[in-house]
């Protein structure tokens, strides 16, 4: 289940009655379809979500159907979900029992792998879009700003300027009709605030200095804060009131094992 779904969940053994379980024509796995007096055992597993439920549909595939069935458990009877074969393909069912251990010697690493849950790890930023209520006064405060920050202007046209740079780009785009003019809000649902990593303190510094010089609102200056080791920061905002911040932090930061932070 936890290779599958990523994650884990309360279980108990369970026994769903009026159903055999036996293998499948040409397959290791076997499979689960009607029959009077037959029982299977098996486990229950409790308070699965349904992202979860999603995940094992797409594991099974088509040659099962998820069915909402009753099991015996030893608290008593309990409605379950079963992934149980499609009655048009009950003639691959071969009658003949599963053997669950030479199942798990020979063929469970194989089959598991069909549904590990596979991790990314994304290489960073691709690039950000942030919506202006003034084009025109937020594109002259940014082609100032990310050239100083080592981003090369790419596309600059009408109702579009993009940067790219720093292993990212920022982009800005206007406003619809109905909302230009209106100033940004931290406090609604979206963007909260932009934050560049620098490479050293001095940059920091350096940074705050020009924003000073092309009229940024300073929110504070540099200062050293606890959101990680060594954290250094400066915070300032652009013409719509978007919030900005240059950070700098040592090594690995918050990942570094040797280090803990409070907060």
């Amino acid at each position: 289940m936890l290779r599958i779904t990523g994650r884990r969940f309360p279980s108990e053994a369970a026994v769903l009655e009026g159903f055999a379980r036996s293998m499948l024509r040409s397959a290791a796995y076997p499979g689960i379809a009607p029959a009077a007096g037959a029982r299977t055992p098996g486990t229950l597993y409790s308070d699965v979500d349904p992202e979860s439920l999603a995940a094992l549909d797409r594991f099974e595939g088509d040659l099962y159907e998820r069915r909402e069935l009753m099991v015996a458990t030893a608290s008593g009877e309990r409605s379950a979900f079963a992934w149980v074969v499609r009655s048009q393909h009950h003639q691959l069912l071969t009658g003949e029992p599963w053997d669950r251990d030479r199942f798990v010697a020979r063929h469970l690493r194989e089959w598991l792998a069909r549904g590990t849950v596979r991790e990314v790890e994304i290489n960073g930023i691709a690039h950000l879009f942030v919506t202006t209520g003034d084009f025109a006064r937020a594109r002259a405060f940014y082609a100032r700003l990310l050239p100083f920050l080592g981003m090369k202007p790419v596309l600059d046209g009408e109702g579009f300027f993009y940067c790219v740079g720093g292993r990212t780009a920022f982009g800005l785009r206007p406003a619809s009709p109905e909302h230009a003019g209106l100033r940004f809000d931290q406090g609604r649902p979206g963007l909260h605030h932009v934050c560049f990593r620098a490479r050293a303190r001095e940059d920091v510094d350096a940074v705050h200095g020009f924003a000073r010089e092309i009229g940024a609102r300073i929110v504070h200056p540099p200062e050293e804060g606890s959101w990680a080791p060594g954290y250094y920061s400066v915070l300032f905002e652009d013409p719509d009131g978007a919030r900005l911040e240059v950070n700098f932090v040592p090594g690995r930061g918050l990942l570094d094992e040797k280090r803990s932070v409070e907060v």
